[in-house]
């Protein structure tokens, strides 16, 4: 081989021993990778052809012209091709290599002895592995075309790893949206398309608050921070419920999970959140927690019918007394006005004042007890909330043994109490369910009040009563599970608890021990307004 046909140097090393005939032919090697030449000069394309074939690749045919090159690709199916940029006939090299990526997805390194500026930025819009220059050298040509199938090969499990990727996300049931680092949308699923009622070719670019836009479910519809851009300047994991306002259709109630995307050296690179519409569940969390109102309302009423009562009995029998005084006095005109009897009715009347004032109490009680769930901007007073849960609950409780309250100093916390009544009046009811009715005198249901080293409220009912097991425990907060004789529980009262207070960003858990009574602990947390104080 020689440089005058520009193809491969005198300086390449010594070749490979001769293939036998049948190979040498045909330039096939069983399990080599597959290479198509394209160059018009037939000398060189040879010359190439035999240097490929003897670094151990399969060369069957080569090419002249850019309808020859697309013919034999498609019989042939090469692994790569090596275009020489100027070839004769209406396309040149450029142009057939673009339709060859395009058609066959296969790598190109291109065969030049020209560099220029406009050639190689022509070059560069098709993507190519590599350039070798005129005249080739056996090492440079075997390091293009490795190097060229390898970076092809990488390429091609990173576009099927995104294919793989893309259509996971595509099909889970759950939206997912994803940003850059400064926040812009590069991704949406289907469903977060229809969830947010934005197509991703619309919002691809745009800002994560533009297509996302969240409020807080407080009746006020309260601006909420967007989740994505807080995880991009937090570097942090956020999980935030809230209302997501739509442009023309009706708001959903979501709950999300949402992550910044960190690189390998610590680098955010963006950010992404998962989120899907709860409205349904939310729905019928809030039938549950209203079921179950009625039902503990049902476990007060003889209480409650107790209590109204005694108060109206002696309200009707101080009224009647009045009455018949009067009548009395009406019946005697001629007698003078008797000062200490007109003493003995003020006095009957204040007792039915009285008596009346305490049965109102009790219907805001209950009032208190049956309104909705939402209330604005409400702090309530943890403790004060617990002493008339206590009252609430006083009927049951002071049949089966004593309550001790131990209330300390708790922070304000943001939450509605109605709703952390309900809680506790629950729990103080189940507490007097555990105790043993023969043992009243030394029967005790302790409530606790204290600020734990977080700064957040702690609320603790302890019972001396009979206690759970280990397989009682683990299923307390199901819905339907109730160890109460039929008729006497739902199994409603502690699963709806459970949703309550973590609505609240609270917890709550229980320990017992069979024989030895139980402890219920909420936790609750410091309202935002109060954190900065």
């Amino acid at each position: 081989m020689t440089e005058t046909h520009g193809a491969v140097s005198t300086e390449a090393p010594p070749r490979m021993p001769s293939l036998p005939p049948s190979v040498a032919e045909t330039h096939e090697v069983r399990g080599a990778k597959t290479i198509l030449v394209v160059e018009d000069e037939r000398i060189v394309a040879r010359d190439i052809q035999r240097s490929l074939t003897d670094l151990g690749y399969s060369v069957p045919v080569t090419a002249a012209s850019a309808d020859q090159a697309i013919l034999l690709a498609t019989e042939h199916c090469p692994d790569l091709v090596l275009m020489d940029i100027r070839i004769k006939g209406k396309r040149d090299g450029i142009e057939t290599a673009a339709i060859l990526r395009k058609r066959f997805d296969v790598p190109i390194v291109y065969l030049t002895a020209f560099a220029d500026e406009a050639t190689l930025e022509r070059a560069k819009a098709t993507e190519p592995f590599g350039y070798l220059m005129k005249p080739v050298r056996n090492n440079d040509l075997r390091s293009a075309v490795e190097i060229a199938l390898f970076k092809h090969e990488i390429e091609k499990r990173l576009r099927e790893r995104e294919r793989w990727l893309t259509t996971t996300m595509r099909s889970i049931g759950d939206a997912i949206v994803s940003t850059d680092e400064v926040g812009r949308v590069n991704y949406m699923n289907p469903v977060a398309e229809a969830l947010t009622g934005w197509k991703m070719e619309k919002a691809h670019g745009r800002p994560a608050a533009e297509i996302l836009c969240l409020v807080q479910d407080d009746g006020l519809r309260t601006p909420m921070a967007n989740p994505l851009q807080m995880a991009l300047e937090e570097t942090r994991t956020l999980n935030v419920d809230g209302v997501l306002v739509r442009a023309e259709a009706q708001d959903r109630f979501i709950s999300d999970n949402t992550a910044p995307i960190v690189g390998e050296n610590g680098k955010v690179l963006g950010a992404v959140m998962v989120f899907r519409d709860v409205g349904e569940r939310r729905q019928l969390q809030r039938q549950l927690e209203m079921a179950d109102r009625l039902a503990t309302l049902g476990t007060m009423v003889a209480g409650v019918a107790h209590e109204v009562n005694n108060p109206l009995s002696f309200i009707l029998a101080n009224v009647g007394f009045a009455l018949e005084a009067l009548h009395r006095r009406r019946s005697s005109p001629e007698a003078g006005v008797d000062v200490a009897w007109m003493a003995e009715i003020e006095a009957a009347l204040i007792d039915a004042q009285e008596g009346t004032h305490r049965v109102g109490k009790i219907a805001a009680d209950l009032k208190m007890f049956t309104r909705g769930a939402l209330d604005p901007g409400e702090q309530p007073d943890l403790n004060e909330v617990l002493n008339w849960s206590i009252e609430v609950a006083g009927h049951m409780l002071g049949k089966r043994g004593r309550v001790v309250r131990c209330l300390g100093n708790v922070p304000v916390i943001d939450a509605t109490a109605g709703r952390l009544g309900q809680v506790f009046v629950n729990l103080l009811i189940n507490a007097a369910y555990a105790l043993d009715p023969k043992q009243v005198r030394t029967n005790e249901v302790v409530v606790t009040t204290r600020t734990d080293p977080e700064g957040r409220a702690v609320v603790e009912i302890r019972d001396t009563g009979i206690g759970m097991t280990p397989e009682v425990l683990k299923k307390i907060f199901e819905p339907f599970f109730t160890t109460k004789p039929i008729g006497e529980g739902t199994g409603l009262g502690l699963s709806v608890s459970h949703g309550i207070v973590a609505s609240f960003g609270g917890t709550i858990v229980f320990e017992s021990e069979l024989g030895k009574g139980t402890l219920a602990r909420i936790v609750l947390p410091r309202a935002r307004a109060d954190l900065g104080r």
